[in-house]
C-alpha cells in the first residue's frame, strides 16, 4: 500500500523512526553538555571559593600579632605574643579580621574531622579592651562558622623560631616543623604555620609578618596567672 504521496506505511514508518532517533540523539547530547558545563562551573565556582578562603586564612596569619601578654612562666613576670597551635587548632591575635570587625581580633583557626574529610571553622572574637585580666576571660566565639570544606584530612604544623645561619639546610629547615607551638615557650611568633594534607603529602605555608608593631596589653601589677 502507497501513501497520497507514494511512500508505503513501512518508508514512512522507517523514516519516523530515524527522525526520532535524530531528535532523541540531539536532545542527550545538549543535555551531557549542559550537565558537562553545569558541572564546569561548579568546580570554577568551588575552585575560587576555595582561593578565597585560602587567601583570607593566610592573610589573617600574615597579619599575626606579636600582640604581648604578661605571663609568669618560669615564674618571672614577661611579655609574651599570644599564639597556642596544636595539630588541630590555632589560637592567635590579628590584624585583620576575616570576618569584617574594626579591631584586632583573636582568632580560633580549628580543623574538624568529618569522616574522611576535614572542615576549616574559624572563630572571632574582637579585642576592644585595652586592659584585661585572661584573654580566656573573652568571649572567642562572637563569629563562628566552617569556611572550608577539604575533601581529605588535614592537620597542622609550625617552624618553630630558631636561629638560622648558612650551615643549615632546606632539608633541617623541613624537618624542623613541629606538631605543637607555645608562645610563652618559645617567646615569639612562629616562622611559619602550616597545613598539611595527610594522604597525598601536599602542603601549604603561611608565613607570620614578624614585623608588625608591637601593642602591649597593660595588665595591672595585682592582676596573676594571666594567659599568654
Amino acid at each position: 500500500m502507497k501513501s497520497a504521496k507514494g511512500f508505503t506505511i513501512i518508508e514512512l514508518l522507517v523514516v519516523m523512526v530515524i527522525f526520532s532517533s535524530l531528535i532523541a540523539s540531539a536532545y542527550m547530547s545538549t543535555a551531557v553538555y549542559l550537565q558537562a558545563v553545569s558541572k564546569s562551573k561548579n568546580y570554577k565556582e568551588l575552585g575560587y571559593q576555595r582561593l578565597s578562603v585560602i587567601t583570607l586564612i593566610d592573610k589573617s596569619i600574615k597579619s599575626m600579632s606579636d600582640y604581648y601578654v604578661e605571663t609568669d612562666t618560669y615564674k618571672s613576670k614577661m611579655m609574651v605574643p599570644y599564639v597556642k597551635g596544636t595539630t588541630t587548632n590555632l589560637s592567635y591575635i590579628s590584624h585583620f579580621s576575616i570576618f569584617g570587625f574594626e579591631s584586632d581580633v583573636i582568632v580560633q583557626l580549628n580543623l574538624l574531622n568529618k569522616n574522611n574529610g576535614t572542615q576549616i571553622q574559624i572563630s572571632e572574637s574582637p579585642l576592644t579592651r585595652n586592659i584585661v585580666r585572661r584573654l580566656s576571660d573573652i568571649n572567642e566565639t562572637d563569629v563562628s562558622k566552617v569556611v572550608l570544606n577539604i575533601d581529605e584530612l588535614v592537620t597542622l604544623s609550625y617552624l618553630h623560631r630558631k636561629p638560622f645561619n648558612k650551615d643549615i639546610s632546606l632539608r633541617e629547615i623541613e624537618n624542623d616543623y613541629q606538631d605543637v607551638f607555645y608562645s610563652t615557650v618559645e617567646r615569639g611568633l612562629p616562622k611559619a604555620v602550616r597545613l598539611n594534607y595527610v594522604s597525598t603529602g601536599h602542603s601549604m605555608t603561611f608565613l607570620p609578618f614578624i614585623l608588625n608593631s608591637r601593642k602591649a596589653i597593660k595588665i595591672n601589677s595585682f592582676f596573676n596567672n594571666v594567659e599568654g
